[in-house]
């Protein structure tokens, strides 16, 4: 009886974190995947020490962000695609979940070190936004990147 309520109890952990933080998606990356799941904290630094970061308390993403539709709405219905620049070699991809968030754990610090990641947002209507830069870090929405001023739009 004790055994079965300790795994009840563990199961249940393991339901509630997927779902906090997304769910996961495939080819390392996720969000749920159109809208299907939400996370939390669109919009905020998800690679901050404190969370999904190196040495944070939640696991770990090499690549992280919120895609809105307009102003504050986020956009649930995207893909992030993540290159090799100057070629279209696809890494890994990414969908937005509910939140409008994003993630990827797909190791891509050599990347990053390296001549950084071609990045582009495809949103639901298949409209493409490219950036306009390589990415050099996979904290999209930190200070430096897509923070508040900044955001990432697709449609």
């Amino acid at each position: 009886m004790r055994h079965q309520a300790f795994t009840a109890l563990g199961m249940l952990f393991i339901s509630l974190f997927l779902t906090a933080c997304g769910g996961g998606g495939g080819s390392g990356g996720g969000g749920g995947g159109g809208g299907q799941s939400t996370s939390h904290n669109a919009g905020l630094d998800c690679l901050s020490s404190s969370c999904h970061g190196s040495g944070g308390t939640a696991p770990t993403f090499s690549a992280a962000g919120t895609i809105f539709s307009s102003g504050s709405a986020v956009q649930t219905a995207a893909t992030v695609k993540f290159y090799v620049p100057n070629s279209n070699t696809l890494i890994t991809q990414a969908e937005t979940d509910g939140s409008g968030n994003f993630y990827t754990t797909t190791d891509l610090s050599s990347y990053f070190t390296n001549a950084g990641i071609h990045v582009t947002v495809t949103g639901p209507s298949g409209a493409i936004t490219d950036m306009s830069n390589v990415a050099i870090s996979g904290a999209c929405n930190g200070s430096g990147c897509h923070a508040s001023g900044n955001r990432v739009v697709s449609n």
